[in-house]
């Protein structure tokens, strides 16, 4: 998977230097693969860490089933106080 996505990314390369070495392209492809090739990058690096995300969510999710199973209320350090501050407004 990952030897496909760097194949992904950089097969944009050719292009690339066929468009920087004509004298005819407008700058509008310039943009364009600027903007092609930074989507590319930050696809590959946010594409492992939604795994994270994912498996630290499901991880948590299991923490709170078990803590909820023994009948005792545990707030998540963070959004423990966002969501009860929530819950005071509604």
């Amino acid at each position: 998977m990952f030897w496909a996505l760097l194949q992904v990314y950089f097969s944009w390369l050719p292009v690339k230097t066929r468009l920087l070495d004509s004298t005819q392209c407008n700058q509008q492809w310039y943009v364009v693969m600027f903007v092609v090739q930074w989507a590319l990058g930050i696809t590959i690096i946010l594409f492992p860490l939604s795994a994270l995300v994912g498996l630290v969510t499901f991880v948590l999710w299991l923490v709170l089933i078990y803590k909820a199973w023994q009948g005792e209320q545990w707030k998540v350090p963070v959004l423990g106080k966002v969501a009860e501050n929530l819950l005071k407004k509604a």
